[in-house]
């Protein structure tokens, strides 16, 4: 005896009303085979369905939450067969194929939480302060970029360009939080020179030849405006003139930007 009464039968539209599956969503799934009405009127050609499809059907709407495309809602069902033979490897490996694609978006959506919790700070840094004003100091954690040396012979536009194409090995861990590694003693003399460019990372590795650590600390900011090699930074120059010779080099984190590439928002940091 069956556990449902197949004799009641709902209309599309009634099975819409009753599980919230829009009509259409129940036509397409007649029409590529997932689940077939259980009955169809032969004169008007009317779809029905039964109680018992309603499982199923609720089933389509578990699916769906959890990610699945629809021609895969049924992968995650336990069938007779399996039960039969008692191999359920077929759903055990679409849950873990589940499973890994539902990590991964948990991950970028984490990032991008992170990168907008840094947008705010950095929207709370700009109304702050002046722009090319006085310095304001900021404590920062470690953070670890990847980097490559910029040639002074181009462009620094060309040496982002060949960063973006070298950047692959850390793609899962890349975020949209670009800048500068630039010359301390240019900076004293109110020049930028740009020594290399980086891109934050959201996890931590260890110093190589592609990795470099900005270091967690104290640091003087000076906010700076159409960040370009002819810039010339005087109130930065003013600071660094008491600062010792092996200052090394200064951090030019890309803050915010307007709606041209050349307003772009950088904070020179200066190590305390």
């Amino acid at each position: 005896m069956p556990l449902y009464d197949d004799e009641t039968k709902y209309s599309v539209k009634e099975t819409s009303r009753i599980l919230g599956i829009s009509e259409q969503s129940l036509r397409y799934y007649d029409r590529i085979g997932l689940l077939a009405p259980y009955y169809r009127d032969p004169d008007n050609l009317y779809r029905y369905y039964t109680i018992n499809q309603f499982y199923q059907l609720e089933m389509f709407k578990y699916a769906k939450w959890l990610g699945l495309p629809v021609p895969e809602y049924r992968s995650i069902f336990i069938t007779k067969s399996q039960i039969e033979s008692g191999d359920y490897s077929e759903t055990e490996n679409a849950l873990s194929h589940l499973l890994e694609q539902n990590v991964r978006e948990r991950e970028r959506l984490d990032r991008c939480i992170a990168d907008i919790e840094r947008m705010q700070l950095n929207m709370d840094v700009l109304k702050r302060n002046r722009i090319d004003g006085e310095p304001f100091a900021e404590t920062l954690p470690l953070r670890c970029a990847y980097a490559i040396d910029h040639n002074p012979d181009l462009p620094f536009e060309q040496t982002s360009i060949r960063m973006r194409k070298t950047r692959t090995k850390y793609q899962d861990h890349l975020t949209e939080h670009y800048g500068f590694l630039l010359n301390a003693e240019a900076a004293r003399k109110g020049r930028i020179e740009i020594v290399k460019q980086y891109v934050v990372l959201d996890a931590y590795f260890d110093e190589s030849d592609e990795i470099i650590h900005l270091p967690e600390g104290a640091y003087a900011n000076f906010l700076y405006h159409g960040f370009c090699p002819e810039e010339h930074m005087a109130s930065l120059s003013r600071y660094l003139e008491n600062k010792p010779l092996d200052l090394g080099y200064l951090i030019a984190d890309e803050v915010n930007f307007y709606d041209e590439v050349k307003e772009i928002i950088h904070a020179v940091r200066v190590p305390e």
